[in-house]
């Protein structure tokens, strides 16, 4: 077999996916089914992660929920720094702050071990190989490309020689459904352009990330009179139903945010609960520290969305005339 080719820049597209355990066992029902549990899982992952590098730096990509704001969010990595630059968008302010580098933890060496399985993954033929390390994974993997990104952005692990085009875990309990799946959707390795490594002038330079939310903060208050919600639009019953959980949201005049979940157990600890709510223009703010949950009104006012899960999307039960 001829040398790998190396390449040092270049991007690359992953993107996440969930695949059902054969093993697995329904356990008794919780607060949620386990199907409305899978659909949270699928809202809160970032499905797709796109890292830009040439050799020196690097930038992940990815609409990830931290903070609890579904929005865009990247890292900028460079092999002469022992700190990451994270960059996120929060409802109203765009920041940027240093973060450590996590180091893996310790524990005996990785095994891998390849197999005999090939694929063809994102247009590269591809052998299917097992590695063991801190968690247990299928790995694909590509002998003709090798990736040179010292910044660790690029998916690699120990052992294993070449490009990873995909990665699977391998449940190893039967009480797990569904396991990550990461897979390459598109390459290239032409050079990005160099400005993509440097924090945009449109976001702020912060110490830490309280300091971001109390700026977002101050700035969601500062719209509370744009296009505001009249308070008799919101309060009222609101239901989510799907076919295998109910949950009930009960808004009060006085803004408080109670939601029963009607098929949860009886004796569920968290079968009822009780927030405060706020409106700030044309969102309904619901206190939920460290973070808030925001929701929106559809334009026919028959819908109330929270718009960082859209599984989390209520029907008012009484329309409005």
């Amino acid at each position: 077999m001829s040398p790998a080719r190396r390449e040092a820049a270049g991007t690359i597209v992953y993107r996440t996916t969930s695949v059902a355990n054969p093993a697995y066992r329904r356990p008794v029902r919780g607060i949620f089914s386990a199907e409305l549990l899978s659909e949270i899982w699928r809202a809160n992952v970032p499905e797709r992660r796109t890292v830009y590098f040439d050799g020196r730096r690097s930038r992940s990509e990815e609409t990830n929920v931290d903070y609890g704001v579904r929005s865009r969010a990247f890292e900028l990595r460079s092999v002469d720094r022992d700190t990451v630059t994270y960059c996120k968008e929060l409802r109203f302010f765009r920041f940027c702050v240093e973060r450590p580098i996590e180091r893996p933890v310790g524990g005996p060496p990785a095994h891998f071990a390849p197999l005999a399985e090939t694929a063809t993954i994102a247009g590269l033929p591809c052998r299917k190989g097992e590695h063991v390390g801190p968690r247990h994974r299928y790995v694909w993997y590509s002998e003709e490309v090798d990736v040179e990104d010292p910044t660790g952005a690029v998916l690699s692990l120990e052992g294993v020689p070449g490009l990873i085009l995909q990665m699977e875990e391998i449940a190893e309990s039967d009480r797990i459904d569904a396991v990550e799946r990461v897979t390459v959707a598109e390459w290239s390795f032409e050079p990005p352009p160099p400005e993509i490594f440097a924090p945009p002038a449109s976001y702020r330079i912060v110490d830490d990330v309280d300091v971001a939310r109390r700026e977002d903060r101050r700035l969601l208050d500062a719209n509370a009179n744009a296009n505001p919600i009249a308070r008799e639009e919101i309060v009222g019953e609101w239901l989510l139903e799907t076919p295998h959980d109910t949950i009930r949201v009960e808004i009060t005049p006085e803004l408080r945010f109670r939601t029963t979940i009607l098929t949860a157990p009886a004796d569920a600890a968290e079968r009822t609960s009780e927030e405060h709510a706020v409106l700030k223009g044309n969102l309904l703010v619901v206190e939920d520290p460290p973070n808030d949950r925001t929701y929106e009104l559809s334009e026919d006012r028959q819908k109330l969305k929270q718009l960082d899960n859209g599984v989390f999307t209520f029907t008012r039960t009484a329309p409005r005339a």
